[in-house]
């Protein structure tokens, strides 16, 4: 499996919260211009053209080399989800 972290990676990352302060903080000092964060929530799917179009912009050549999709849910705070409604 290739390398995924090369320094001439570019990396975007999404969260539904891209405001938050750790987030901000790793986009600032981990990979500066390297980091891009992209607001998206996995259930609102409306959102999903809007990311699409920020992510374009965002690729070289709009090439897209690798995607990682990742969404976890906080069965303590979403008791639906937990019960399976």
């Amino acid at each position: 499996m290739p390398q995924l972290a090369k320094a001439d990676n570019i990396v975007i990352a999404s969260a539904r919260n891209t405001s938050a302060e750790g987030l901000k903080a790793l986009a600032a000092k981990g990979l500066p211009g390297k980091l891009h964060l992209v607001t998206l929530d996995v259930v609102d799917y409306d959102a999903y053209p809007r990311a699409v179009a920020e992510t374009e912009k965002l690729l070289p050549n709009g090439a897209l080399d690798y995607l990682i999709v990742n969404a976890g849910v906080d069965l303590q705070t979403n008791k639906s989800f937990a019960a399976g409604e």
